[in-house]
């Protein structure tokens, strides 16, 4: 953001589970009418892939599918001029640029920037070479964070959909694990909400099945039939 700003307020936190939003420290940014334009799908592809930036052919074909005739290069040149002015006119650094090198394609900032599914996958991975309640911890961490499918409003986007199933399947790979710990430590309130989480989520799925057996053996049969008549009701409507 601009200079005269406190250094606490200029990390760029970015949420694409659930939807898109963006803030610099406390300052929301608003897309308006661009939201769903294809120089802000460039942005979101380029903050997904940050850390090691993405092969300029991959994100052509993420941007444009496999289009004949069509001169995908100039369209991408203007689509970087876009994004630029558009970033520059929300307040962004001038030094924060769209880099392309060796043939890959990089946005580079000189603030720090947080994406949500980063980290997610960041913790899992920390997750991966721990044990015991560390282990656990991670777990529970990860599932907190995934607020939702990945870009919900552009969730039809060949690109999104293909990182969305990813994402999905870790989500639900970190529930099963921490599955059988909570179970025997019968922390069984924490368990089912995240059965509930996931129901929310993904309401076709029978995480509703999850949830009554975490019911039952809460001795809350009442609830579970509730629950139960929910679901059939949700299925025939």
């Amino acid at each position: 953001m601009k200079a005269e700003q406190s250094k606490e307020l200029t990390v760029l936190r970015v949420n694409m589970f659930g939807g898109f939003s963006m803030k610099y420290g406390d300052i929301p940014i608003a897309f308006g009418r661009a939201y769903r334009s294809r120089y802000i799908q460039l942005f979101q592809i380029l903050l997904l892939n940050q850390a090691n930036g993405i092969a300029k052919d991959v994100l052509l074909e993420n941007l444009y599918g496999m289009r004949e005739g069509s001169n995908q290069n100039n369209s991408l040149n203007n689509l970087i001029f876009r994004l630029r002015k558009h970033l520059l006119g929300l307040g962004f650094p001038e030094s924060d640029d769209i880099v392309i090198k060796n043939g890959r394609c990089w946005f580079v900032s000189e603030d720090p920037v947080r994406l949500d599914v980063l980290e997610f996958k960041r913790i899992l991975e920390q997750a991966s070479h721990a044990t015991g309640e560390e282990k656990k911890w991670c777990l529970l961490q990860a599932v907190e964070l995934y607020q939702g499918e990945l870009l919900p409003q552009i969730s039809t986007e060949m690109w999104v959909m293909a990182e969305s199933m990813q994402l999905k399947r870790l989500f639900e790979d970190a529930i099963r694990e921490l599955e059988g710990s909570l179970k025997q430590e019968r922390r069984l309130r924490q368990l089912f909400q995240l059965y509930a989480k996931a129901a929310r989520i993904y309401p076709f799925e029978n995480w509703q099945e999850k949830e009554i057996e975490c019911l039952m053996l809460m001795n809350q049969s009442q609830e579970a039939y509730q629950l139960y008549k929910n679901t059939v009701k949700m299925y025939i409507d």
